[in-house]
Formats: C-alpha cells, sequence, structure tokens
C-alpha cells in the first residue's frame, strides 16, 4: 500500500485564506528575490543569539559546525597504535588460537577504583575483528600499566591473515561496585614465594584483617615489573578471619613473567581489602 502524503497530523485545509496566501507567494515569486539566496552547505547548524541587533532587537544567527575529521589510525601499516599516553600492539596467537594484544597505558583516573578498558582490534582493511572490555582491579591514579589481555577471537585464517593486525584502546573508565574497601596498612605484605611447574608465578600473601566483626576476605593484589609497572592482578579470598587477626597464605597468580620481568625485577603490592 503507497504511503499517505500526509499524516493526521499534517491534514491541509483549502479555504479562502490559504488561497489568498498562495496567491500573494507566486506573486512574490514572479517579482524574483530581493537579495540573493546563500547558500547553505549540508552540515548541522548551531543558532546564537547576538547581544542585540543594530534595530535595537535581539537577532539570531546561524553558524554551520564544521564536521570533525577522524584520524586514520588502523590502515594496517604497523602493529601498534598510540595516542594520548596509551599503545597497543597484537601479540599473537595463543595455543588455543585466539589473539592476543598488549595494552600499556597511564591511568587517568583521578582516584584508586576497579576500572574497564574498552579495545578494538583492527585487520589491515580496517575490518573490526573483536572489541571487547579488560577489567583491572583497583587502578591507581596515574599508574603505568602493560597487560597482556586475551580477546578469546579467533585469529583470521589464511597466509596472510595475520598480517597488519593493528588495535587501539576506545576508553578507560572507573567501575564503582560501592564495596567497602579498606586500604592495606605498613604490617601487610604480598612477597614473591617461587615459579611452579607451569610456569605460574606463585605470591605469600599476610594481611591483618581491617574488619570489626569476623569475616572471609577479598584480597586485592597487582603484579609489577621494573618501576613498578603493572603487568597483572587478581584477588583471592580467605576463609573466616577474626577482627584484627592475622591471616597468611599463598596465592597462585596464574601468571607466568612476561619477557620483560623477571625475579629480581618482579614485585607484588596489597591494593585492597574488602569483606566477601
Amino acid at each position: 500500500m503507497a504511503a499517505s502524503a500526509c499524516s493526521a497530523t499534517e491534514t491541509v485545509t483549502i479555504n479562502d485564506a490559504t488561497i489568498a496566501n498562495a496567491t500573494a507567494t507566486a506573486q512574490r515569486n514572479a517579482a524574483g528575490p530581493t537579495e540573493p539566496t546563500p547558500t547553505v552547505e549540508s552540515t548541522t547548524a548551531v543558532a546564537t543569539t547576538d547581544a542585540a541587533a543594530s534595530d535595537g532587537n535581539s537577532a539570531t544567527t546561524t553558524t554551520p559546525t564544521p564536521t570533525p575529521v577522524a584520524s586514520d589510525d588502523s590502515d594496517g601499516t604497523g602493529t601498534s597504535n598510540v595516542a594520548d599516553g596509551r599503545a597497543c600492539s597484537y601479540a599473537g596467537v595463543d595455543s588455543f588460537g585466539d589473539m592476543q594484544i598488549e595494552i600499556a597505558f597511564i591511568s587517568p583516573l583521578p582516584e584508586q577504583s576497579d576500572a574497564t578498558v574498552d579495545y578494538e582490534v583492527i585487520a589491515r582493511g580496517g575490518a573490526v575483528l573483536a572489541s571487547s572490555t579488560h577489567f583491572i582491579e583497583e587502578l591507581q591514579s596515574g599508574e603505568a600499566v602493560r597487560v597482556t589481555v586475551d580477546t578469546v577471537t579467533d585469529a583470521p585464517t589464511g597466509s596472510d591473515g595475520a598480517s597488519g593486525i593493528t588495535c587501539r584502546i576506545l576508553e578507560i573508565e572507573p567501575l564503582l561496585f560501592g564495596f567497602n574497601a579498606f586500604e592495606p596498612q605498613p604490617g601487610d605484605s604480598c612477597t614473591f614465594a617461587e615459579v611452579d611447574s607451569f610456569g605460574d608465578i606463585q605470591v605469600q600473601i599476610d594481611v591483618v584483617s581491617p574488619l570489626d566483626d569476623t569475616a572471609e576476605l577479598a584480597i586485592d593484589y597487582a603484579l609489577r615489573g621494573p618501576d613498578g609497572v603493572r603487568f597483572a592482578d587478581d584477588v583471592t579470598f580467605t576463609d573466616s578471619v577474626g577482627a584484627g587477626q592475622l591471616w597468611s597464605g599463598a596465592a597462585d597468580t596464574l601468571t607466568e613473567f612476561p619477557d620483560w620481568v623477571n625475579e629480581s625485577t618482579f614485585s607484588c603490592e596489597i591494593l585492597s581489602i574488602q569483606e566477601f
């Protein structure tokens, strides 16, 4: 069925006034315009009101808003993109064939908070291969981060499928859960224990419960390399701990040393303690 030329709210009533208006319009058109009609490009317009026109009345001026030019940083000519102190590079595939990327940045958050990092993985031709979010425990203000992220997405197939893959960080935002987290006290510690048979780092954690009642604890911690750069983080959970009681335990980080970190440059930091 063809659409109606006018909707119910656009009904036109033909009467003497309508005919008179049409006649007047036709006469003006026959006489021609008194001033050239300006050509306006198809852009979004912003209306601004001047303080006063020459006749004392306010006048409104319409100014076209320029269309922003997006930077072309995904042409596939390299393997990393760096912008605004953020870097993202393609790091190959894991044993399951999933693409791995490395993201690095300086935290823009004004205060410590859990955070999310949104990213995209891009093919040489510009197609988005993966788009997801990486979660970071208790990201500190101004903290340097360099972590490997599993995109859980298969790499493109073909002889040159992985050639020219790049990636970029889209957004870093705080994630506020509203939990009552406590800062670690001077006696609390996280130290290197060993590397297990799977190559994973094992750490020793010692904390005194900051809670007023007996409770299970969730302890967030970060793994750091040279200059305190974070390369991983995790959380370990305890059994019931009394108020002011010391808890000691080992934690399997399920993380291997990256190639730029070794035992001599490694450190571990407790980030927060909260009731689980």
